[in-house]
């Protein structure tokens, strides 16, 4: 038996990680941020994304794409990245705007 690898995109999961970070420490306003990005409507549990990756793991998929989110991601930037760099730089843009001088 051979060693299987998968590679894992999350997408937006809901975790402590960008509490973590010092960027979140120079917010003016981190709730505010986190719906104009869409991560409160967006962002999955992390009990649900382990399922999913299980999940992907156990049907032995060599790319496991948790989120929808993800997904379109994936798929725009396969078609052409292009149609995914405005969506990067509106994000930094947005990140930018609501950080503190």
């Amino acid at each position: 038996m051979g060693v299987k690898v998968s590679v894992v995109c999350p997408g937006l999961i809901r975790t402590g990680m960008q509490e973590a970070t010092t960027l979140v420490s120079r917010l003016k306003d981190e709730e505010a941020l986190r719906r104009e990005l869409g991560q409160s409507r967006l962002g999955w549990d992390p009990d649900r994304c382990a399922r999913a990756i299980l999940r992907g793991v156990e049907r032995n998929r060599g790319v496991i794409v948790v989120t929808p989110f993800a997904r379109v991601c994936r798929w725009l930037y396969r078609m052409h990245l292009a149609l995914v760099s405005p969506l990067h730089r509106a994000w930094v843009r947005t990140i930018r705007e609501h950080r503190c001088e």
